[in-house]
Parts: structure tokens; sequence; C-alpha cells
């Protein structure tokens, strides 16, 4: 009757143990991760070029547009090499905010000038990821053209890793907010959002639009 008798109390404290290692690891996630970081597969073993060559036109991505404005920005060469870059990836409803604001109605009608002046804002040197900003933490970075790129860190009432793209005073251009964020290659990350940001100063004029489409 005695073993009968430790039987609740070993179960008992095994749903303690548990729970507490439970509570461990959504105290890891919470911190270190957000809702919009899970993209749905491990992007470890490819470059950005390569995840941006792959067919995007029937996927959720909603990718495919983004691809065909950086082949023809010229700068998906550089975005299969070793260097690590950090980059802002537009879903399709951002790339078409993207040729309004230029003037065109197709990726193909944009001169590749202003299509690698307008994306290559959006690419920065080296790894830089929402969980190595602190909370309310705003950082401007140097992109690949030379001018600058906005980082910003903020939290809700449910994700403590808010991430948003240009948001600063000093900007002409409307901030974006990334919808999935620190998405890892082997070769850098990717931000993704659904609203089109680039650097402009408040009184500066965006890139007009070429009649010629050269």
């Amino acid at each position: 009757m005695k073993k009968l008798n430790l039987y609740p109390k070993v179960l008992f404290l095994c749903m303690c143990v548990l729970t507490i290692v439970s509570c461990g690891k959504l105290e890891l996630l919470k911190n270190e991760d957000s809702n919009g970081t899970d993209a749905g597969a491990n992007l470890k073993e490819q470059t950005i070029q390569q995840f941006l060559l792959a067919d995007h036109s029937s996927d959720l991505t909603e990718l495919d547009l983004f691809a065909s404005a950086v082949k023809r920005s010229g700068l998906m060469d550089m975005l299969g090499k070793s260097e690590d870059y950090t980059m802002v990836l537009l879903t399709n409803p951002a790339v078409k905010q993207l040729l309004a604001t230029v003037g065109y109605t197709s990726v193909d009608q944009v001169p590749p000038i202003i299509l690698k002046n307008l994306l290559g804002d959006l690419i920065i040197k080296g790894k830089l990821k929402s969980t190595d900003l602190s909370l309310d933490e705003t950082r401007k970075i140097e992109t690949i053209n030379g001018n600058y790129i906005y980082y910003s860190r903020t939290s809700n009432a449910s994700d403590q890793y808010v991430l948003r793209i240009n948001q600063n005073s000093t900007l002409g251009s409307t901030a974006a907010v990334v919808r999935s964020q620190d998405l890892e290659f082997n070769n850098g990350v990717a931000q993704v959002t659904a609203q089109f940001t680039f650097y402009r100063l408040l009184d500066d004029k965006p890139d007009e639009a070429d009649e010629g489409g050269m």
C-alpha cells in the first residue's frame, strides 16, 4: 500500500518538472524570437541569390516581382557571393508601390539604374537581426549605395521585437513594418515587408521616370 501511495507524489513531481522546463522554453522563445520570424523553411543552406532565383510565382512569399527587380537592377550576382549582407525584401504589393513611386507599371519598364539606386538602399554589409537591437533602439546604417537606412525595434502587447525600416523624422518616405524578420541565409539576413520604403530626405525629390525606358 505504501508503494501505491507514492505514485501520486511521483506523478505530481514529474508534472512540476515538466511545467518548469516548458516555462523555460517559452521564456526563451519570448525573449529571442518574434511572431514574424517563422519562414516555414530552413534557408541557411542557401544564398540570398539562390532563394530569389527560385520560382516564387505560385508560393505564399509574394516575392516574384522583387526577384525580377533585383535581376534587372544588376544586384543579383552580388547576393550570391560569400560576403554577408542584410537586405530588406519587398513583397509584390511593396514592389507595386515602388513602381507607382517612379511612374512605371511594370518592372521591365524601369531603367536598371533606378532599380539599383532604390534597391541598393535596402542592403547593408554584414548581418543585422532584430535581436541585435535593444528595445526602442534605432540604428542608422550606411547602405551599399553610400546612403543610409534606419532599423528600429519597438514592442507591443504581444511582441517584444517589432521591427521597422526607415522610421525617422528626417525622411520623406514612409516607414515600413517588417512582417517576416531575421530570415537567415548562409550569406546574410533578410527582412520582409509589404511596404515600400527608401532613403529620401524631406527636401529631396524621388527619382523621376524616364519616358524612354532606358
